[in-house]
């Protein structure tokens, strides 16, 4: 083989292994989005690893907004309020430095899918608005799904059964569009559960269906996990008993292969709540009892508050009243702490059942009385909230009608302006023409008149000649 065919073969081999190396090392978005997918499950890994590509990015790239995006909702869906915060605060200052109106939308995102997860809907729902308002429309589909995914979360916790089918349907297409599988089931998940609050109960399973088939082709099992709980809740309203159980015990399975410890802990609820109900004290116990470590392990106060509720009502049930009662204290003071006053209200409400049904009567009527003064509270409460919101959306309308007011006078101001230098502009060319025309007559006259001198030069001239006799 001669030298040059060996530096040829050389050469090539070089450039193979390039390729192969380039195909086999991730782009930066690529590493991004498997975070943005792994998070669902390891919330904090994620965050880390996104805090660590952090370097590659240009400050006030497209890439860095993308990674503080994601790492604000991986963090905010993790009930981690401070670390979400961290990321909304430094893109709200992105926003405002480089006015920036992607950057701003992507900080009332994560602030709003924050508040949401701790319960302030109404304020979740106002920021969510503003988000949607700056948003511009030539997003991509991957981001404008966060967007309407999160709105249509917020509209179906609170009750906004309407808007949350019409979002999650929106969310579900641009899902498709993305085509990530992981995107195509919750977005099916989460619209499944929209129609089962609608009470479309049949389309709820069916799109249920479509989100398990989903996420088994792609070997999601966080997907699997939230898609078989949203199963057992609809199965429970079919009053399939064994396949509400079923689905709940694949649903906890599931969530513990994929490192969903949150979720873990709110299907153990779910399940043990499953025995309470089918009377098997023992049973749904033990679940709430592996519930409890692992929601405190997250910092998850919802499932605490569940699986303490679950635990007290388990030994109710079994005559343990004290113990019981203790229990329930515990997840009542949770709430009082946060100042949940439906969750202590609705906790009386199912204490005073459990004890009416364990044969506490005195205990039963106590608890029943705290419920009902909590209630007639709550009423006044909601009634003012209500008179609030009203006047807050009074006064965000009249804000929206004096920004349009202000940008027609601009316009108006603007077409003014722009209307006087028109005719600035027309005046200085009529002066122009004007002086242009005088300059043309004042050559047109000088011409003519030295044409004129001319005419009459060679008339004197003529006038010699034929005076003149030529023969003398």
């Amino acid at each position: 083989m001669t030298p040059w065919i060996r530096a040829a073969l050389f050469a090539l081999a070089l450039a193979a292994g390039g390729q192969a190396r380039a195909q086999a090392t991730p782009t930066l978005d690529a590493r991004v989005a498997e975070q943005e997918y792994l998070g669902r499950g390891h919330p904090t890994e994620a965050a880390a690893q996104l805090d660590r590509l952090r370097a590659e990015t240009a400050e006030f790239s497209s890439q860095r907004l993308e990674l503080l995006t994601v790492q604000g909702l991986i963090l905010a869906q993790a009930s981690q309020p401070e670390g979400a915060e961290r990321a909304a605060a430094q893109l709200e200052a992105w926003g405002r430095s480089r006015s920036s109106p992607e950057a701003s939308a992507a900080a009332l995102l994560v602030r709003a899918r924050a508040l949401a997860r701790s319960g302030h809907l109404q304020r979740a729902e106002t920021l969510m608005r503003e988000a949607m308002a700056l948003l511009p429309l030539d997003r991509p589909a991957r981001d404008r799904f966060r967007y309407v995914f999160a709105q249509g979360y917020i509209a179906d916790q609170s009750g906004k059964l309407e808007e949350a089918v019409r979002l999650n349907h929106e969310a579900l297409t641009l899902a498709d569009r993305t085509g990530d599988p992981w995107r195509r089931a919750e977005a099916r998940n989460a619209l499944a559960y929209a129609y089962f609050g609608a009470q479309q109960i049949e389309r709820a399973h069916a799109l249920g269906l479509e989100a398990i088939a989903i996420a088994q082709t792609a070997r999601d099992d966080v997907s699997l996990a939230h898609a078989y709980n949203t199963a057992g809740i609809v199965l429970d309203n079919l009053g399939d008993r064994q396949g509400e159980r079923r689905s709940f015990e694949l649903a906890i399975e599931h969530a513990r292969r994929g490192g969903a410890k949150l979720d873990e802990s709110l299907y153990l609820a779910n399940l043990a709540d499953f025995y309470l109900k089918e009377g098997d004290y023992k049973t749904a116990l033990a679940h709430a009892e592996r519930a409890l470590p692992l929601a405190r392990e997250v910092k998850e106060l919802n499932g605490e508050t569940v699986a303490l509720m679950n635990i007290g009502l388990a030994h109710i049930s079994m005559q343990h009243f004290e113990l019981g009662k203790r229990r329930v204290q515990e997840a009542i003071a949770i709430d009082e702490r946060r100042g949940s006053l439906t969750g202590v209200s609705d906790s009386y409400k199912e204490l005073g059942t459990y004890l009416e049904k364990a044969g506490d009567l005195p205990g039963a009527l106590t608890a029943l009385h705290r419920h009902r003064a909590l209630a007639a509270g709550i009423l006044q409460r909601d009634q003012q909230k209500a008179i609030f919101a009203m006047q807050e959306q009074y006064d965000a309308d009249r804000r929206a009608r004096e920004l349009v007011l202000l940008n027609r006078e601009g316009e108006i101001s603007a077409e003014q302006l722009h209307r006087r230098d028109l005719q600035q502009r027309l005046w200085w060319l009529l002066a122009l023409v004007f002086v242009l025309s005088f300059a043309t007559v004042g050559l047109l006259y000088r011409r003519v008149r030295r044409t004129n001198l001319l005419l009459s030069s060679t008339n004197d001239q003529l006038k010699v000649q034929s005076e003149r006799d030529p023969l003398t």
